[in-house]
């Protein structure tokens, strides 16, 4: 067997959200039997929204640790005036 290439990325830090207690991804992916009684796996159309909510709470958590302090001052700024804008 050949040698495995080198890594090009480690992982340093990590999160986990839990998002089971809200209601619509707590029935986003089911499983259950069907009316012939085999089992599979629901999807709800809500898989979608509840998808984005919880990488959404992922990368909330992720960035003040990953990115530099004048990055999260440009993106700060930068949403501070896009909502100004926005009540003007």
């Amino acid at each position: 067997m050949g040698r495995r290439p080198a890594p090009r990325y480690e992982v340093t830090h990590m999160v986990r959200v839990h998002m089971g207690a809200e209601d619509d991804a707590y029935r986003a992916v089911f499983q259950d039997a069907d009316k012939d009684m085999r089992m599979g796996v629901r999807l709800s159309k809500d898989l979608m929204t509840v998808a984005a909510k919880g990488l959404t709470r992922n990368l909330t958590r992720l960035a003040p640790q990953i990115l530099p302090w004048s990055e999260l001052l440009r993106y700060g700024a930068r949403e501070g005036w896009r909502r100004w804008q926005l009540h003007r």
